[in-house]
């Protein structure tokens, strides 16, 4: 197997002032993972190295200063990673069921909201979403497993650009 950490150090040696990586920390446990990433921060910060990467885990792309977000080889979105979460603004409600794509149907609706079933779940981007968990449980209890309130990730922005899960 070979140490991507030797791998980084041997591709540092000649001091580039542009690092490319491809995926740098698949396969390897959340330590060393770490290690990496406070690493390729250093070299960031101190050195002024211009880091480009590719990653399927969205935490690590969380943590850098610009991304682009690829479906199916095309570039679907790119920016900070915070800038591109706060446009999806307030909260996520998503809805275990199982029936999502008739549970979507009937909060659309009876309730008026932008519910939409994507893969096993129903979700609803709202400002404010959580105050809808109560009325949504008193109208359709029966057909709701688990309700989770969440602020927006890059998944949900992959999602809400692609339509689909980030598989």
């Amino acid at each position: 197997m070979i140490d991507p950490s030797a791998e980084i150090a041997k591709a540092l040696l000649p001091g580039p002032r542009l690092l490319l990586l491809d995926e740098p920390t698949t396969g390897l446990d959340p330590g060393v993972r770490e290690e990496i990433w406070r690493d390729l921060r250093t070299l960031r910060d101190r050195d002024g190295t211009t880091v480009v990467l590719t990653t399927h885990l969205m935490d690590e792309a969380q943590g850098c200063d610009r991304v682009g977000l690829l479906d199916r080889g095309r570039i679907v979105l790119t920016g900070r990673p915070a800038d591109l979460t706060a446009a999806l603004g307030g909260e996520i409600i998503t809805i275990e069921s199982s029936r999502p794509e008739a549970l979507a149907e009937a909060i659309r609706g009876r309730l008026g909201l932008p519910a939409r079933a994507v893969d096993d779940v129903v979700r609803i981007e709202r400002d404010r979403a959580h105050e809808l968990v109560g009325p949504i449980i008193d109208a359709f209890g029966r057909d709701v497993r688990a309700v989770r309130v969440s602020h927006p990730t890059l998944h949900d922005v992959f999602l809400h650009h692609t339509g689909r899960r980030f598989e």
